[in-house]
């Protein structure tokens, strides 16, 4: 593959030399064409920008042979236009100053610049084109320094207006073509080289038609018919095309017309023509040509990097838009409230759940989300500077610190407040604050119910552990103090001591039910019959139970009995004295489902006690029967964990309590069909099960 690519670049090389050697010798022919006058000037010379562009294409790849191919080609030149075959080769030579000066520095100064094609800088900016301007400089200030000292070597002399015209010449017809090659060779790569702007920037090609003509009625009445004595006029036209178009219009036109400007003065025509000598107009019409390309390439370039800043700034602009939504929908999004306020109390800002915690509406209600949250826990106001907001407004971290908040014909709530200071609104001078609320209402009551429990448990279980002290420490003493102690006496001490060890082995299963309160039921097929057989033969009440027709149910089996056996002892503990206690086990279709009932002919329920029962630590009757106050509230949490409710109702037959519980139809598998019947430690009947639709018989 090598070997048969090697012929291949070879005579590209040779191609490219071609190529070089004859644009070389035609543009170093243009120039001997424009003699001024008399002299051995040339009044252009594009041969030097055209050998830094090549040499910038070129690259790494450029070597003495584009060199000596350009030296040869402008000798050439020279001899064929009537120039001695000495000064010929030293005028070859000379040639190649300026072009490689120039090239070395753009390396050094401007690298982006001398890139390969498709990866160079842009015009489009003031920097690039002043390093630009200083290395043509450089360049042509070296080949006017080795024309001086072959002047001094040869004795020829130079004078003061030969030298400027060769500055003013090489200057001029080198940024002229190497501007317009670079902005030629920008537009064809394009990319990152094209520039911030396109073809046409904010002008109408309607409008670029009429600023041409416009150049050259100037050009003709100036140049052609002589009408015009100036030519500056053509300054402005170029300063509006560099305003409204972008670079490559502008460099197009800079070397048509000053192509133009040149061919009329070296024809005689035109304001320059008539300067004085003709090396002098020869001159004025390079420095004017420099100062239309310059002037029309700053402007462009300033016009392109305020385009530049404004595409920048518009992209920023988005960009700070895109994420100031981002955070929006972040803050939209999160469950806790929040909100911004600053110093005078406005809220500058808020989040959608903060108008659903606080129930504020849509909007910014100032003094609704301010000072409804100014209450302590236990309810007195707070003072102005103790309010979160407050404190983080003077500089305070304030994190999670609970506040009570308080609306008319809203219950109150705790909400937990993290204020932090934000920075200072400059414009404004104002200060200002972000708060992060959280609704911790039923974390404060859950902490609340515990520590309310643990006061609770923790006397309960004083009682009978006093009790259980205070025999076991009788006991002791009688001993000691007599050596022995009958049966009979013993039998009273131990049997009370059991009652206070039982008392307190229920204390702690209550406990444990309340420790298991947010355990998810483990549903399984359950016979509310075998549920209650197995309690009533626990609790050796047989003798005191009637059951009717119980279902089959969907639901947590030790949930279940616990449920079960909590409403029994609750119905055996309130019996009335002197009365037979007796206690009836029903189930009935109604509201939606079944509704299981256990009936007492006990105490009953207080008046207005019915819903308060439920409650922990709440007690009926508690002075006439000892109790925690947590068997109902544990009956409650089991039945609404199965989606069902309970309440308490009196009993219309007579005096006592009924508990209904409301078992919703998706947990019922099956009714039975059964009459009442006492529930006694022998057999239990077992009927024949009907579908969940049939009602049970009592």
């Amino acid at each position: 593959m090598e070997r048969s690519r090697a012929p291949v670049d070879r005579w590209r090389e040779a191609l490219a030399l071609a190529v070089l050697a004859l644009f070389s010798l035609g543009l170093a022919l243009v120039g001997r064409v424009s003699l001024v006058g008399a002299t051995d000037h040339a009044l252009v010379w594009p041969l030097s920008g055209f050998v830094v562009l090549w040499l910038l294409h070129r690259g790494p790849r450029a070597g003495v042979v584009d060199a000596l191919a350009v030296a040869v080609a402008s000798a050439v030149a020279l001899a064929w236009t009537g120039v001695s075959a000495t000064e010929s080769a030293i005028g070859g030579v000379l040639v190649l100053v300026q072009p490689l000066v120039t090239v070395a520095l753009l390396r050094r100064f401007a690298p982006g610049l001398a890139r390969p094609r498709g990866q160079r800088v842009s015009l489009g900016s003031l920097a690039v084109l002043g390093r630009l301007a200083l290395s043509l400089v450089g360049g042509v200030l070296a080949t006017v320094a080795t024309l001086l000292l072959v002047s001094v070597v040869g004795d020829t002399g130079l004078s003061w207006s030969v030298g400027l015209l060769w500055v003013l010449r090489d200057l001029a017809g080198a940024f002229v073509a190497i501007s317009v090659g670079l902005v030629i060779a920008q537009y064809r790569t394009g990319g990152a080289a094209r520039g911030p702007a396109g073809r046409l920037h904010r002008g109408s090609r309607v409008e670029m038609v009429g600023v041409l003509g416009l150049s050259s009625a100037i050009f003709a009445a100036t140049f052609v018919y002589e009408g015009l004595p100036l030519s500056f006029p053509l300054l402005i036209a170029t300063g509006w095309l560099a305003l409204r178009f972008d670079m490559l219009v502008t460099t197009a036109h800079t070397a048509v017309f000053g192509g133009a400007i040149t061919a009329a003065t070296l024809l005689g025509h035109g304001p320059f023509a008539a300067v004085g000598t003709p090396v002098e107009a020869a001159s004025f019409v390079q420095g004017f040509v420099l100062l239309m390309g310059a002037s029309g390439l700053v402007v462009s370039a300033e016009r392109a990097q305020v385009h530049a800043l404004n595409a920048e700034l518009v992209r920023a602009a988005a960009a700070n838009r895109d994420q100031a939504d981002l955070l929006q929908e972040m803050i939209d999004a999160m469950a806790e409230g929040v909100m911004v306020v600053d110093d005078t109390g406005e809220v500058l800002a808020s989040n959608p759940a903060l108008d659903r915690l606080l129930a504020t509406g849509e909007g910014r209600h100032t003094e609704r989300l301010q000072g409804l949250m100014g209450h302590r826990l236990d309810g007195t106001r707070m003072a102005e500077d103790e309010r979160p907001s407050r404190r983080a407004l003077a500089g305070e971290r304030v994190v999670r610190e609970q506040v009570l908040y308080r609306a008319d014909g809203l219950p109150d709530r705790v909400l937990a407040a993290t204020a932090l200071p934000l920075p200072d609104h400059t414009e404004a001078e104002r200060r200002r604050a972000m708060i992060l609320i959280e609704d911790v209402t039923a974390d404060h009551d859950r902490r609340a119910d515990l520590v309310t429990f643990a006061q609770m448990v923790a006397h309960d279980l004083r009682n009978p552990l006093s009790s259980i002290l205070g025999w076991t420490g009788l006991v002791g003493k009688r001993f000691e103090e007599t050596q022995e102690i009958s049966a009979t006496e013993l039998g009273g001490y131990l049997r009370r001591t059991g009652e206070a060890a039982r008392r307190m082995d229920d204390l702690i299963e209550h406990l444990l039910d309340r420790a298991t309160r947010d355990v998810e039921p483990q549903d399984a097929e359950v016979d509310l019959d075998d549920v209650l057989r197995q309690v009533v033969r626990e609790r050796g009440i047989g003798d005191l139970v009637e059951v009717a027709g119980m279902p089959v149910l969907r639901a947590d089996p030790g949930m279940l009995h616990q449920l079960v056996d909590n409403l029994l002892a609750n119905a055996v503990k309130f019996a009335r004295p002197g009365v037979v206690h007796s206690i009836c086990c029903t189930s009935r279709m109604a509201d939606g489902g079944v509704v299981v009932s256990i009936a007492d002919n006990g105490r009953g329920v207080p008046a207005g006690q019915h819903e308060q029962i439920f409650a922990e630590g709440h007690r009926a009757h508690a002075s006439l029967v000892d109790g925690t106050g947590l068997g109902l509230a544990v009956c409650r949490r089991i039945v609404g964990r199965h989606g069902g409710t309970i309440r308490a109702v009196d009993d219309l037959d007579g005096p006592g309590a009924v508990f209904e519980i409301v078992v919703p139809m998706e947990r019922v598998v099956s009714l039975p069909q059964r009459v009442p019947q006492r529930v006694l430690p022998a057999a239990w009947r077992i009927e024949e099960r009907v579908g969940p639709g049939a009602a049970p018989q009592r």
